[in-house]
């Protein structure tokens, strides 16, 4: 068994020593550990923090895998798949990465407060504003 965890200092040496105790009461051998999602400006200082910790458990780190944020951001096309939504604008950017997501109702002034490079908004549309918007288009 490899061991793959969140990146970080305390938290996923104490997450790996818990499954470690789970693991071996079940008689399944653990070859080590691998964190993922590290921050790339850290990765350096968590790679050596986490060895010595893992060391002092019998665990050996396999390696440290950087954070990409491009791995964590769906495509607008995905999310529109999955929530099973009607785009209603220019559906040449389906394609395009979602940095962040907002949910809700609310107002334009609001909503504005939301909008930025990569952010999607997703919107309640009634039946009678989604016609309307088809019928304008």
């Amino acid at each position: 068994m490899i061991i793959v965890t969140q990146g970080g200092i305390g938290k996923p040496i104490d997450e790996v020593a818990l499954n470690q105790a789970l693991f071996e009461k079940e008689g399944v051998e653990i070859i080590g550990v691998i964190l993922n999602k590290v921050m790339g400006t850290k990765v350096d200082y968590i790679s050596d923090f986490a060895r010595r910790g893992l060391k002092r458990k019998g665990l050996e780190l396999l390696g440290v895998i950087p954070h990409a944020a491009v791995l964590s951001s769906p495509t607008i096309d995905l999310i529109r798949e999955e929530l099973k939504a009607e785009v209603l604008n220019d559906k040449g950017n389906l394609h395009n990465l979602a940095e962040g997501v907002a949910v809700g109702a609310m107002g334009a002034h609001n909503a504005a407060t939301f909008f930025k490079q990569g952010m999607l908004l997703i919107t309640p549309v009634t039946a009678k504003t989604s016609s309307s918007r088809r019928a304008q288009a």
